[in-house]
């Protein structure tokens, strides 16, 4: 019973510590949700290697950002691009929308926009830019699934 006990109140705690992960695109799964210098994309590992990019971020359940050291995915007023941000506000809160299946979309809180994958006609170097169009519950586009990033240690 203490076990029981001890588990469920273990499992209260997790819930709400940051997550590393990666964030991988339904569409393309060989893309990865990746932050270059200020600029968020959506590209491959090889993109991501030479252009100098990360692509492991903190979801944060609590305040549900999307946060890679001190920058967060965020929207900038006028903008319908995905864009990077250093400050904190309400343009970085992301609602999560649960799909049926293991995917999920990334909803602009308190807006109907989600963020969108513009596929390779909008790619440069970095990879495919990403935007904030009306969320679709049928469009690939929109649908990622987080992959955690497990840290392995040698065992003695």
């Amino acid at each position: 019973m203490k076990l029981l006990i001890v588990l469920m109140v273990s499992c209260i705690f997790c819930k709400s510590d940051p997550i590393n992960v990666r964030i991988v695109s339904k569409k393309d799964p060989r893309k990865y949700l990746a932050l270059f210098n200020g600029e968020v994309r959506l590209a491959t590992k090889e993109q991501i290697k030479s252009n100098k990019g990360c692509s492991k971020f903190i979801v944060d359940e609590v305040r549900t950002e999307i946060l890679q050291g001190n920058r967060r995915i965020c929207k900038k007023y006028g903008f319908s691009k995905v864009m990077s941000c250093i400050n904190e506000n309400k343009n970085s809160m992301w609602g999560v929308i649960i799909d049926s299946s293991k995917f999920v979309s990334f909803k602009m809180n308190e807006e109907e926009d989600c963020i969108t994958a513009n596929g390779p006609d909008s790619a440069d170097i970095l990879g495919d830019v990403l935007s904030l169009n009306k969320c679709d519950k049928n469009s690939d586009s929109q649908k990622f699934w987080i992959k955690l990033i497990v840290n392995r240690k040698a065992r003695d």
